[in-house]
């Protein structure tokens, strides 16, 4: 990491209310780090792609951030630091946060064709992450040669203000008068959790599947259903058939996490969103695709309304204002906070994020091949990515087990004949390779 001008660098400023836990729930089998990659048609080049990092921090110092301890909340403090970029020596998702060392919250390597971008969750959200890493990508692009004025194809950024906008706070009065949310999500019942086996270091293992988007837009259409629901359905299914027998009766609850911005409108690059469940009983709805994907479809209707949202609104912030809640220290809210969490994830058995189509400008977009997204995890989650017509869904995880892979993946190639899969365990782990 590398010094910058420190002038008026180093201020601090609260964390937003959905990064509020994420210190505290930081852990080596869930880091809580989450990774964007662009693959390119040709080799990175590392010093290029330096460049590129220090005009990405110019336009968004933001991101610059590291998250520190005070006595009563963790907050964050500007560093003064610049990424050196470097060629990827870790697994994918590896730890950024620490409590005892005050460095950098993002990371940006490369390996081969893939230029990769990490950053905790504490820092900002896909949507955020995304906003920096298309910059870096465009910018990149432009320093290797390989097309021009990247600048002026990119929109210039939102206001600061705007970017480090708390959107959970200024919403709450928007809000007031919807039913809050329940603190710990709902509960319908016992509710399956995957178990399995680890490698000793918790390591992700990664393994992506890259399907045909024109193929599986065009099967969602055939079910009236949008993709998300769609592979939705498929993923319940498919854990349905993974599912031990003596474990058939409990239900299966997907985490789905929603972009608030789509409903609440906000230029912020902070966490802004919330988490939307989908509930299935392997007893009563059976086996059916169409009725699972039908039941699926009305239980994000009824999640996604503008009630419901405002209510989850304000339970996320109801939290961080309570003055009860404000006046304990930290070293007694941490452990709550992880109980907690572990509380709220019985009611939970995987999440799924679809965070949508990825765009570059028309020159640039010529020298991509694919992008995607890892969601760090302690069992497994899965994230779907889209650029172009190659949609890339990479399951992250560290249990060894990959049943549930392999059944999804089998439900999918009813619908695509070419798909590809790569995976970073196996011989060679550091390299993804097809399989």
């Amino acid at each position: 990491m590398r010094k910058v001008n420190k002038r008026n660098a180093y201020h601090w400023s609260r964390l937003d209310n959905a990064a509020l836990i994420y210190p505290s729930l930081a852990t080596r089998d869930a880091t809580r780090v989450f990774r964007l990659y662009c693959q390119f048609r040709q080799n990175v080049d590392p010093e290029a792609l330096q460049r590129a990092s220090d005009r990405a921090l110019e336009r968004y110092p933001e991101f610059a951030h590291t998250i520190r301890s005070g006595f009563f909340w963790h907050y964050r403090e500007h560093t003064g630091l610049k990424p050196v970029v470097h060629e990827e020596n870790q697994t994918p998702c590896y730890p950024l946060y620490s409590s005892n060392v005050h460095g950098l919250l993002i990371d940006i390597s490369y390996y081969r064709c893939r230029l990769n971008f990490e950053i905790f969750h504490g820092l900002a959200d896909g949507l955020g992450a995304a906003v920096f890493f298309h910059s870096l990508v465009l910018l990149y692009l432009e320093e290797a040669g390989l097309t021009e004025r990247a600048v002026e194809t990119m929109a210039a950024p939102a206001p600061l203000s705007a970017r480090e906008d708390d959107a959970f706070r200024r919403y709450m009065a928007d809000a007031k008068g919807k039913k809050t949310a329940p603190l710990l999500g709902s509960s319908r019942g016992r509710v399956y959790h995957f178990t399995g086996h680890r490698l000793p270091d918790r390591r992700q293992l990664v393994t992506e599947i890259c399907v045909s988007t024109r193929r599986i837009r065009t099967a969602a259409k055939e079910y009236g259903a949008t993709v998300t629901a769609f592979l939705s359905a498929l993923l319940l299914l498919s854990i349905r058939e993974t599912m031990p027998a003596n474990q058939r009766t409990r239900k299966i609850c997907l985490s789905v996490p929603v972009n608030l911005r789509g409903h609440f409108a906000s230029d912020t690059l902070r966490n802004f969103f919330s988490i939307v469940e989908i509930w299935y009983d392997p007893v009563t709805s059976g086996g059916d695709l169409e009725r699972i994907v039908g039941e699926v479809r009305q239980a994000l209707e009824q999640e996604l309304t503008e009630e419901n949202l405002g209510g989850k609104i304000n339970q996320q912030v109801k939290i961080g204002k309570s003055v009860t809640i404000r006046v304990v220290p930290l070293l007694i809210k941490e452990p709550v906070i992880q109980a907690a969490k572990r509380l709220s994830e019985r009611n939970s058995t995987m999440v799924f994020s679809n965070v949508g189509r990825m765009t570059f400008p028309e020159e640039a977009a010529a020298q991509v091949v694919q992008c995607g997204v890892y969601l760090s995890s302690a069992t497994r989650q899965l994230v779907a990515a889209t650029f172009d017509d190659r949609m890339v869904l990479s399951f992250a995880g560290t249990l060894v087990e990959k049943d549930v892979e392999r059944a999804f993946l089998r439900r999918l190639a009813q619908y695509d004949d070419a798909i590809q899969v790569t995976a970073n365990y196996g011989e060679g782990v550091w390299n993804a390779r097809e399989v």
